[in-house]
């Protein structure tokens, strides 16, 4: 419920904490190559997209899927 929230797990806390350390130094230097790192994670992004639906396809039964999939109004 609401009253137990666990305990906290201290390696997720430090990424956390890592990451936003690493977003505020992003904002503090106003990085002028972000227009390179905004090219980097849409690829990367779009790369990971076309590996899932090629893992995806080539799954087990998934032209059965793929086929019930086309039946559906």
């Amino acid at each position: 419920g609401l009253e137990n929230f666990g305990t906290i797990i201290w390696q997720l806390a430090l990424c956390f904490l890592l990451a936003w350390t690493l977003v505020f130094l992003v904002l503090i230097k106003r990085i002028t190559s972000l227009d390179k790192v905004v090219y980097v994670t849409s690829i990367f992004l779009h790369l990971l997209l076309v590996l899932m639906l090629v893992r995806g396809v080539t799954l087990p039964k998934a032209s059965i899927e793929i086929k019930l999939y086309r039946l559906l109004p």
